[in-house]
């Protein structure tokens, strides 16, 4: 029975959590422990964490999406691919599209939508909107571009006199940008996904960035989403702000067909975004995907788990051969063939650490 550790990122890996333990494999707080470490980024100080495990055991790592745009993650500057990392898994087919185009080389899992049901497009009046502005970083930051775009969409949102607004916010509402209006409606939210896809249900039309609004996109809710044309960008603080190289490559693959910030008639565009997915379907089709495939998500793992299990007993194989050579005095060095995937054959393995 294969155990497995997970570096969990709020609550986006769970859904891969559920899956292996319903398929039989077992989870472990001890990466040491672990035949498949799961991580929803490389990087961030968590190189550091999956790699050991990998040079001493020959553990792989299978990454999950860190966030819905998660298929540009490694068209930062600077970013490096892992030898750890054996595969991504990935809703559908356009983030392994958008992955290619600028020559990321991870293997690609497409698994469906994992983060809630996916459903079919569901007409509604648009009366009733829920407007959830990108949301600032845990210290409180977000980049002028950013808040400048909430208050973009949030001024174009007012033009709507005959509609019910609500403003779900994370942190302060300030660091989102934004300030009371009267009539306005406002709820703070968490990052949690299960919390927002829930808490969306109760509209006739969203209007989110990013997570948010693949989550109402793929739960069949009328979706606008706002400023999909700029660039995927993070930072810290107004001068770490870094961005995307190869934007112009896929940006027409990635952006979302109905942008508030796009048109100028927000009446025209609600009419046309709660009437009918016409618009949308093949994006959603790219991006979201069927349902989460949990069968064909575990028949991956147990895979990659087989392969670095098989690798680890030729290394096993080689040890007890070399210091059963040792003990006899017949031992003439290390072989000149060192690599059975797991990197370097050295006294240091200890395959008694293996569970």
């Amino acid at each position: 029975m294969t155990s497995f550790y997970i570096f969990k990122h709020q609550d986006k890996g769970e859904p891969f959590m559920w899956a292996l333990t319903q398929h039989g494999f077992t989870r472990t707080t001890n990466p040491a422990r672990a035949g498949l470490l799961l991580a929803d980024l490389e990087r961030f100080g968590r190189e550091k964490f999956l790699s050991l495990p990998h040079e001493r055991e020959g553990t792989p790592t299978v990454l999950y999406p860190h966030g819905a745009v998660a298929s540009c993650s490694w068209n930062f500057p600077g970013v490096k691919h892992f030898p750890f990392v054996k595969a991504v898994v990935v809703p559908a087919v356009g983030w392994t599209s958008i992955m290619h185009s600028y020559g990321c080389t991870y293997k690609t899992i497409e698994c469906g939508w994992p983060f809630s049901h996916v459903r079919p497009f569901t007409r509604s009046s648009g009366k009733n909107i829920l407007f959830a502005p990108i949301h600032p970083n845990s210290n409180g930051f977000l980049s002028l571009t950013d808040k400048s775009l909430n208050q973009h969409t949030f001024k174009k949102l007012l033009q709507l006199k005959a509609h019910t607004l609500t403003v779900r916010y994370l942190g302060d509402l300030s660091h989102n940008g934004l300030s009371e209006v009267d009539g306005v409606h406002y709820i703070q939210g968490t990052p949690r996904v299960n919390d927002s896809k829930t808490f969306m249900r109760d509209f006739d039309l969203v209007v989110g960035h990013h997570m948010f609004g693949y989550l109402s996109v793929a739960q069949g809710i009328p979706t606008l989403m706002f400023g999909e044309f700029v660039a995927p960008h993070y930072g810290g603080s107004e001068g770490e702000i870094i961005h995307v190289e190869s934007w112009p490559i896929y940006k027409a693959d990635m952006m979302f067909p109905l942008d508030v910030l796009a048109e100028e008639d927000i009446h025209f565009l609600v009419e046309r975004a709660t009437y009918s997915d016409y618009e949308i379907a093949d994006w959603k089709a790219r991006m979201i995907g069927g349902p989460f495939n949990a069968e064909l998500y575990v028949s991956e793992m147990e895979k990659i788990a087989h392969e670095r299990t098989s690798n680890r007993e030729q290394v096993d194989s080689i040890t007890q051969a070399v210091q059963h050579a040792k003990e006899k005095g017949t031992w003439k060095g290390e072989p000149q063939s060192e690599h059975v995937g797991v990197g370097p054959l050295q006294e240091g393995l200890r395959p008694e650490t293996q569970q």
